[in-house]
């Protein structure tokens, strides 16, 4: 009895710790995307304009990115200037707001191989944003695992139209051809 006593002791500091680490840095992250989302989405540009009907956009891609029955990649198309990357913040801002993780990725990033790993692009800006907050490479590949088990992240990638550029089947075809079956595996 007298051993028992102080590694139920121990054990449970380590899973108040444990938690206590992983609330802290999630709660970091999701004030950044809340307060600062243009510091998350590369491309954006610090001044973006109030567009009308980009909020009632949000809030329906929030409803199917939070219903598992409606979950799917989903495309948002435009020209330059459009207000894609504008969106992409609103966007940002909002899901944090709602407590997922949002992780804005560049796909002009993307190694040009002809693959989009959005989930490997995801987890390298994270941990990227996140790496002042961690106490170990092991902590944060926890932190991982249990944010994509939970369901708690949402990836969205800005520049499709460039991240095949100069590639022989044609820039957005051949990387809207390339990319969708491919996030489809991913847990959103």
């Amino acid at each position: 009895k007298t051993v028992l006593g102080p590694i139920i002791s121990i054990a449970f500091a380590f899973v108040v710790y444990y938690i206590f680490a992983h609330w802290r840095i999630i709660r970091f992250y999701r004030k950044k995307a809340h307060d600062s989302p243009t510091e998350l989405v590369e491309t954006a540009t610090k001044i973006i304009d109030d567009v009308p009907g980009r909020r009632e956009l949000c809030e329906v891609l929030i409803e199917r990115i939070r219903d598992p029955a409606t979950r799917s990649p989903m495309v948002i198309i435009g020209g330059v200037g459009a207000g894609k990357t504008a969106t992409l913040v609103e966007l940002t801002r909002k899901l944090a707001e709602q407590g997922i993780v949002p992780i804005p990725i560049r796909l002009r990033d993307s190694t040009g191989d002809g693959e989009l790993d959005f989930k490997k692009l995801a987890k390298v800006k994270f941990e990227k944003e996140i790496d002042s907050k961690l106490f170990s490479g092991g902590h944060f590949d926890r932190l991982w695992r249990e944010l994509f088990r939970s369901n708690e992240v949402a990836v969205l990638a800005d520049g499709l139209d460039e991240a095949f550029k100069g590639h022989r089947l044609g820039t957005a075809r051949y990387a809207k051809l390339s990319a969708v079956p491919s996030v489809t595996d991913y847990p959103w």
